[in-house]
């Protein structure tokens, strides 16, 4: 089992906004303008897709460095954690698949032709 990847664009935006999201109830739930500064997005966008992080195959190195920075921004910004034991993570079945592309030709070659 691995750590639930925490890469999709609305869990991204939500790790980038500016401060602490207030809690209250669903029904008194508003519309509120959020902001997130263009160089702060870039800045977090540029770190998640740095070959540093070897491309964040399922289960790699470059995957948990991404699950712990988003992690991290999450505790950063006060979010309440609600994976597992308290944590910003759930344990979920994962399974990583390599291709393996290749190339088939078929029919008559030119020089059959000729």
């Amino acid at each position: 089992m691995l750590h639930l990847r925490i890469g999709s664009l609305s869990a991204a935006m939500l790790a980038l906004s500016p401060g602490p999201l207030p809690l209250r109830p669903p029904a008194a739930l508003e519309p509120a303008p959020i902001s997130i500064a263009t160089r702060v997005l870039r800045a977090h966008v540029a770190f998640l897709a740095d070959d540093a992080l070897e491309g964040r195959a399922t289960g790699s190195h470059g995957d948990l460095v991404a699950v712990k920075y988003v992690a991290a921004q999450f505790r950063r910004l006060g979010l309440e954690p609600a994976g597992d034991s308290g944590s910003y993570l759930q344990r979920v079945p994962l399974l990583g698949r390599t291709p393996s592309p290749s190339l088939r030709i078929a029919g008559e070659s030119a020089a059959l032709r000729a």
